[in-house]
């Protein structure tokens, strides 16, 4: 009886999580580790001993008992590169790293196509990409699937010019080709669905006259396209129809960039004020203002993540405060932008840099707010070819070395090693989870990176 008496009051304190804690002599309550680790059947090890393996159909495991403070977790799997991080339990809490992946060690690449001058991506990730091959009278654009390697010229041209940019519509249903031939620069609309215009024969945009500025797509399924050209001193912002070779009223005057946001256009002006105009708004709204007047000698570009707005004056990121009607500076140096797959963070290189903006309140952990900029890691070369793998993972190259990175900064920031091309232009295939490297001439596919 006096033994029940004794062992109860344990056998309940035990049941609801307490532990003696001999390394601070007291009594505590346990916390708990939650992992969800690609691919599944990985290896964990807690503080250097063994602990479990994540299940095979989610990969991911929960680790209980822990006593509170900082742990040292390390996984592995055979094949693939270890992931280890230092967290902190607390008591009666989980804490969580759900979105950690294992890269295959030294993934395998293969010689998908040659003699590629360029490379675009399109809109729809199904492991297709726009291809500039050599021919033996001059060049062609092909579409060509990563997976299948199968190829559809879609435009070829025997002159001596070359393409200059290309602009997709958000279906990839149609395209705008500008090439340049000495100092000129010819525009056309495509169409890649059989029976509708400018299919077998693009549609020449010269009736939009010379010197064009800029042209996109406002609603390419009913023909209409935005540019905008030099005229009467300032450069003006239209609207026309490719099929019918109709120019509509101009939008503005003073324009020194414009961007679609959606079906919505965007515009600003050299008072630096921002404009936005959808079809069914007549007329136009202003949506802020810089502080002072744009500087025309300076290049501006618009861009949109998801809801936010930014404008890149030069290399400086400023984000667009519409309840205020202003713009604040994020950066002061910004190279290259990327937004994540589900729209929530900004991916910021400036330079040798690496920076993660959170543009929304995120609940997984760690637990960020809106505008929080969290630093990731400094590398000795330039940072180039910035691109997201997840909405949790980067990947970028730096001189020669091609790179993916986690945006988890509590502890150390993993990282992986994918490979090593001179000069590397990446492409990052959403479908098939592998990566296309352009490399002297040659479009190298790797293996499937996230199993």
């Amino acid at each position: 009886m006096i033994l029940f008496f004794v062992l109860t009051p344990s056998i309940i304190l035990y049941s609801q999580g307490y532990r003696i804690d001999w390394q601070v002599k007291r009594i505590v309550q346990t916390g708990a580790l939650y992992l969800k680790i690609i691919p599944a059947k990985a290896n964990i090890l807690i503080d250097g001993k063994t602990s479990k393996t994540t299940d095979f159909f989610f990969g991911s495991t929960l680790l209980g008992n822990l006593f509170p403070g900082s742990h040292k977790i390390q996984i592995s799997k055979e094949g693939y590169q270890p992931w280890a991080k230092q967290l902190d339990v607390q008591e009666k809490q989980v804490t969580d790293a759900k979105n950690i992946i294992l890269f295959p060690k030294n993934p395998e690449f293969s010689i998908a196509a040659d003699r590629i001058q360029q490379v675009w991506k399109t809109p729809k990730d199904n492991n297709t990409l726009l291809l500039q091959k050599n021919t033996q009278d001059g060049w062609k654009l092909v579409l060509f699937n990563t997976t299948t390697l199968r190829e559809e010229t879609i435009f070829a041209s025997q002159k001596k010019d070359t393409p200059w940019d290309i602009q997709w519509s958000p279906d990839a249903a149609w395209l705008i080709l500008q090439v340049a031939a000495r100092e000129n620069i010819q525009s056309f609309v495509l169409s890649l669905e059989k029976g509708q215009p400018c299919n077998t024969t693009p549609c020449s945009l010269d009736f939009l006259g010379q010197p064009l500025d800029a042209v996109a797509f406002f609603d390419a399924a009913d023909h209409k396209i935005v540019f905008s050209k030099y005229a009467r001193n300032s450069i003006i912002l239209g609207e026309a129809d490719f099929v019918q070779k109709e120019i509509l009223a101009p939008f503005a005057n003073n324009v020194l960039a414009f961007a679609m946001q959606g079906s919505t256009l965007l515009w600003l002006e050299n008072s630096g004020t921002l404009w936005q105009k959808n079809a069914s708004q007549n007329p136009p709204r202003a949506i802020a203002s810089l502080s002072s007047p744009a500087q025309e000698e300076t290049e501006y570009s618009i861009r949109s993540f998801g809801d936010v707005l930014f404008l890149q004056e030069g290399t400086r990121l400023l984000k667009v405060n519409m309840q205020e009607k202003n713009m604040q500076e994020m950066f002061s140096e910004a190279r290259i932008i990327a937004g994540s797959p589900d729209a929530k963070k900004l991916a910021v290189s400036s330079g040798s840099e690496l920076w993660v903006v959170y543009l929304h309140n995120t609940q997984d952990q760690p637990m960020h707010a809106a505008g929080d900029k969290v630093f990731l890691t400094r590398m000795s070369k330039t940072i180039d070819n910035l691109f997201w793998v997840s909405s949790h993972y980067l990947a970028f190259s730096a001189g020669e070395d091609i790179r993916a990175l986690e945006i988890d900064e509590r502890d150390a920031v993993n990282t992986a090693y994918i490979a090593q091309y001179p000069s590397p232009n990446l492409f990052w295939q959403e479908a098939s989870k592998a990566l296309a490297v352009l490399s002297q001439g040659n479009l190298y596919v790797s293996e499937i990176l996230v199993k």
